[in-house]
């Protein structure tokens, strides 16, 4: 798979993601653009200790959507996101896959920035930065 910043229809830098009104502690938000193109871009955004941190919402084993229906991320104890296919586990704060057939890869980070009491996608950084 290629890394993120090169599939069709994903978010750019400055990229509006949502807004932060009422985004609670361990609250998740999915977003997709491009929904109704051959090429969707989805990604979910999760508030866990104060950090908000987003992920391209794609298992590395097999390139699908973690989620089979809106709004199912988590392990049944609600301590890291799983696959609903191949039920791999990932940390919250690195989405590293600790359990299933993807162990030792990682769900791709995608930066982002608070502007405003809104979340953006952040400036890529060079190589090297």
């Amino acid at each position: 798979m290629k890394p993120w910043t090169q599939e069709k229809n994903a978010p750019l830098p400055g990229q509006f993601l949502c807004s932060l009104d009422g985004f609670t502690e361990g609250e998740i938000r999915e977003i997709t653009f491009a929904r109704g193109s051959k090429h969707p871009f989805h990604l979910f955004i999760h508030r866990q200790g104060g950090e908000l941190r987003c992920y391209v919402n794609r298992c590395p084993h097999f390139g699908i959507p973690l989620n089979l229906e809106p709004g199912m991320l988590l392990s049944s104890d609600r301590q890291q996101f799983m696959c609903s296919t191949h039920y791999a586990r990932f940390n919250f704060h690195d989405g590293l896959c600790t359990e299933g057939p993807c162990e030792g890869g990682a769900l791709e980070r995608i930066p982002v920035e608070i502007r405003n009491a809104a979340l953006y996608v952040a400036p890529f950084l060079a190589a090297g930065d």
